[in-house]
């Protein structure tokens, strides 16, 4: 959603007021293409000097205050709780309703990442479980008596105990298991030998 320009801009119900305060009444003077134009003097730069003529234009007269005078204009402004019309100030409230407007149309602050969905663990059956055993030796091609080998019932007793599901090693840690078992063995072995054993 875009905002107009007139929408940014601070309102107030004392419009011109602070023009009032820092110009002097408009009047009508030729102007240098022989044209009548409305003008403003600037009340404070009078008190100094030669008077600043400007012509009957809002922007104009903002941008000489925020020049010259903008601690005057501040302090007049705070003493009579008057909205700041200056280009910077006014900038500043455009930057803020831009963000808030965001803020409240953007959808980036109301989506979340869905969490991630659970598993669906079937339940254990006999008959489930001899499925599961018969397809990992024909994947595997493992030997049909590896069901009876002691490591394998050691590796379903342990797993069976598991109340959060089992956690099974890719091919890089489980190549460190076997190196690090395969020091661990030769150790062993040098130990019950009592001999040098180098290992590289």
């Amino acid at each position: 959603m875009s905002l107009s320009s007139n929408e940014i801009k601070p309102k107030h119900d004392r419009k011109d007021q602070d023009i009032n305060k820092f110009f002097s009444p408009k009047y009508s003077e030729i102007g240098v293409d022989g044209k009548p134009r409305v003008y403003h003097d600037c009340t404070l730069c009078s008190k100094k000097g030669p008077c600043k003529h400007f012509m009957k234009d809002l922007s104009t007269c903002c941008r000489h205050l925020q020049k010259d005078h903008k601690l005057a204009y501040n302090k007049w402004a705070q003493d009579n709780n008057f909205e700041s019309m200056l280009p910077k100030a006014i900038a500043k409230c455009r930057d803020t309703v831009l963000k808030a407007s965001a803020s409240q149309t953007g959808l980036d602050n109301h989506l979340h990442d869905l969490p991630p969905k659970a598993k669906h663990v079937l339940p254990y059956t006999d008959q489930l479980f001899h499925e599961a055993a018969t397809e990992w030796l024909i994947s595997t091609d493992q030997p049909i008596q590896a069901l009876e080998h002691p490591s394998f019932h050691l590796v379903i007793h342990v797993a069976s105990r598991s109340t959060h599901g089992v956690k099974i090693l890719d091919r890089k840690v489980t190549c460190a298991e076997i190196i690090e078992m395969f020091k661990k063995q030769m150790k062993y072995l040098r130990t019950r030998l009592n001999v040098s054993f180098c290992f590289v």
